[in-house]
């Protein structure tokens, strides 16, 4: 895993990796460089899945919480197992759709536990 204060640090980072990069969990908005332009750059050799995450639902389009660029924004504050599920999902290869945490059945309730 690597871990970058901002845009620019992640592209610095990025050209010193050897390794590939399998999913890139960025913030829409950050110094230097947005999360789509990072996304977009980093794309331009290697493939990944992308996952962006934001405080604003603003940054959604339309209630499927995809970007304009089709990549999943997460919006905050979000469950854990929402984050794990869409992650795990851009690992394999998968089309992700957002669901909103408050959609989700509360921990030990029995919808969560089927």
């Amino acid at each position: 895993m690597l871990e970058a204060p901002d845009g620019r640090a992640a592209m610095w980072m990025a050209a010193a990796w050897d390794g590939p990069i399998d999913l890139l969990v960025s913030e829409v908005e950050m110094p230097h460089m947005s999360g789509p332009e990072l996304a977009r750059k980093l794309s331009e050799d290697r493939r990944m899945g992308v996952l962006y995450l934001s405080p604003h639902a603003e940054s959604t389009t339309g209630r499927t919480g995809l970007r304009d660029d089709g990549h999943p924004l997460l919006p905050k504050p979000f469950d854990a197992r929402e984050l794990a599920r869409i992650a795990g999902a851009l690992l394999s290869g998968y089309e992700v759709r957002v669901v909103p945490a408050e959609a989700l059945p509360a921990k030990g309730s029995a919808a969560a536990n089927n």
